[in-house]
């Protein structure tokens, strides 16, 4: 998985660095029941430490691993919440005999469409594992089995035209939208 670079924030200088510290402390006086943890690299030990816990943390020895994508797929089912999706599908698609939750597979399904749209051979081959979907929907990775996301979708179908009233009230219901 490649990352880019969106923003640079900077870094804070020892003259910075000490004015969050008073700030830290002026915020955590108002509230005593607040602990205060700073978090600084190990490699500025010279610098006065303030009067809280301190955690040192060596820059150099942190490693990522199995890096996902969490927020694109948060967003995505925030977007289906708002939708209120859930209670249009609910009672339409019922897990499987076998423990299979239609409803998680089709919310992973749409936001793999809305988010890095591609085939459904895609979709089980290499999104689903790069992004957090299972994590936030509770699901391991066999919801992504290569058949799972066709056999939802044949589900799907009798839906069509129910769903399409469904997402006609709700753009109403959520921007006012009068019927033309």
């Amino acid at each position: 998985m490649i990352q880019r670079q969106v923003l640079y924030l900077g870094e804070l200088n020892d003259n910075q660095r000490a004015g969050w510290v008073r700030t830290i402390e002026a915020v955590a006086g108002e509230k005593p029941t607040a602990r205060q943890v700073a978090l600084f690299p190990d490699d500025r030990e010279a610098l006065p430490i303030p009067d809280c816990e301190t955690v040192q943390v060596r820059l150099d020895k942190i490693e990522l691993r199995c890096p996902r994508q969490w927020g694109a797929s948060w967003l995505g089912l925030y977007l289906w919440d708002m939708l209120e999706l859930d209670i249009f599908w609910r009672s339409r698609l019922p897990s499987s005999r076998k423990g299979t939750s239609w409803l998680n597979m089709l919310k992973a399904l749409v936001c793999y469409w809305l988010i890095d749209p591609g085939s459904e051979f895609r979709f089980h081959r290499e999104w689903y594992v790069r992004s957090a979907m299972g994590d936030l929907l509770g699901e391991d990775d066999s919801l992504a089995q290569k058949d799972k996301p066709y056999r939802c979708l044949d589900l799907l179908l009798e839906h069509r035209d129910e769903l399409f009233g469904f997402l006609k009230g709700q753009w109403g219901k959520l921007f006012g939208a009068k019927e033309v």
